[in-house]
């Protein structure tokens, strides 16, 4: 059962963390002694933040940091029950205008109305390392202006002259190189790493990196590891370890013990595969693939089909030829097949045009033909033909593949008409007289054989 009870609450711990805007890592208990302040806090009154036209700071000044490392901000609070939004501020040790404008720490922190008096403890981010030649630091909050009043920051009176032991200002109220003092101390303290706490070692992995978010910590300190795999990477199940014990989740609580953090990544294999198609099918040469591995297809149109221009893609990306990089993520690939249009020709002929309606077209598509004999000629009854296939009529069906039309003219055979009325009789003796003597020659033979 505390097992289960740590590991819940190790794991919220973590989403509380990561919360931009965070809550208190934790209310009650005291500061350690790993921490850096002038008294001992035993005595305290209150300071109330009001209803106030610029943001308000509580600062306690406080010396012995360094070399250290700052990972958690302690302060004593009475809410009396309101939400309010504090900003976390780290000063170097002589305040100044511009230096106020860019602290060395600025973080957001909440309270919320449920929580009541009490130490509040708030974790860093970013654990601040001390550079060597700072010894002296201002740490405290801000409130924004206007919040209502409700929040008290606690500070001690006891008798100990603590004249820089505090420093309280506004905005309106700052001038360069002017200090506001007050004779009391805030219950503000710096929590820091000691140099006997155990180590946290993190082992350098492929494809991949691990952080832990300190590299000191105490026994049952909880412990938030962030792991990033690279692109097409994921973290092996059951890798993430310290020491030799298996991380549930990304945090662990400290052991009496130093720390090596290893895990391992491995490449994703992503799917691949093929949207239902027409008129054609494509087949990709693996099922599966990594970030980055090499797709090849073979893509094969029906009879009379091919694959239409920039129809080719896989998810959204189009592609050309019959490869492709695979992403980082499943894939499918879909394409189009379109009727190919096949080329429609006719060949000459001196005595006659022939020609079609269009140049190219599809197969089952109707195809119309034009005829235009030249002056005193005609089409051959049954030469026009598409591919040495006979046309009924003037249409056909085209085929799946290119033709020619062909067609044969002839001299139309027939008696000039000169429209003279003079030849025209002489036209009609001769052939009356052409009548005539073939009647004749008839009845000759025919007394012949008599």
């Amino acid at each position: 059962m505390k097992k289960k009870i740590a590991i819940c609450l190790v794991t919220l711990l973590a989403v509380l963390l990561a919360t931009p805007i965070q809550a208190h890592a934790l209310i009650g208990g005291t500061p350690p002694t790993n921490t850096v302040s002038i008294d001992d806090g035993t005595h305290y009154a209150g300071t109330s933040l009001g209803q106030v036209n610029a943001p308000v700071y509580f600062m306690n000044e406080m010396s012995g940091f360094t070399d250290k490392t700052i990972t958690r901000v302690w302060v004593y609070l009475i809410n009396m029950g309101i939400n309010a939004n504090m900003t976390l501020l780290i000063y170097s040790a002589e305040p100044a205008a511009a230096e106020l404008a860019l602290p060395l720490v600025e973080q957001a922190v909440t309270l919320l109305a449920s929580e009541r008096e009490g130490w509040y403890s708030f974790d860093l981010d970013v654990p601040f390392v001390v550079p060597s030649d700072t010894d002296t630091l201002f740490v405290g909050f801000s409130m924004d202006a206007n919040t209502p009043a409700g929040v008290y920051f606690v500070y001690d009176n006891k008798e100990n002259s603590g004249e820089k032991s505090f420093m309280g200002f506004t905005p309106d109220e700052y001038t360069l190189a002017q200090h506001y003092t007050i004779h009391d101390n805030f219950m503000i303290r710096a929590e820091y790493l000691e140099e006997s706490e155990y180590t946290i070692t993190v082992t350098p992995s492929d494809h991949g990196t691990i952080v832990a978010d300190r590299t000191h910590a105490n026994v049952e300190d909880i412990i938030n590891v962030t792991v990033t795999p690279d692109e097409g990477y994921q973290l092996v199940d059951g890798s993430l370890m310290f020491n030799s014990s298996l991380m549930n989740g990304t945090s662990f609580w400290m052991p009496g013990e130093d720390v090596v953090i290893t895990g391992e990544f491995e490449q994703i294999q992503y799917n691949v595969d093929v949207a239902p198609l027409t008129h054609g099918t494509i087949e990709a040469d693996k099922t599966t693939a990594a970030f980055e591995d090499t797709v090849s297809l073979i893509i094969t149109p029906e009879a009379g089909y091919r694959l239409a221009a920039g129809s080719l893609v896989y998810n959204t990306t189009p592609f050309t030829g019959t490869e492709f990089t695979m992403p980082s993520e499943d894939v499918l690939i879909n394409a189009t097949f379109e009727l190919i249009p096949f080329a429609i020709s006719v060949e000459a002929d001196p005595n006659g045009t022939l020609g079609a309606d269009k140049e190219l077209a599809t197969s089952g598509e109707t195809v119309t033909v034009t005829v235009t004999p030249n002056a005193g000629y005609r089409l051959v009854v049954g030469s026009l033909k598409y591919n040495g296939i006979a046309i009924e009529g003037t249409t056909f069906v085209m085929p799946s593949a290119s033709v020619t039309i062909t067609g044969d003219f002839e001299l139309i055979t027939q008696i000039p008409n000169t429209g003279d009325v003079v030849n025209s009789n002489a036209a009609s003796m001769m052939m009356l007289l052409g009548f005539a003597l073939v009647s004749g020659s008839v009845l000759t033979k025919k007394k012949r054989k008599l």
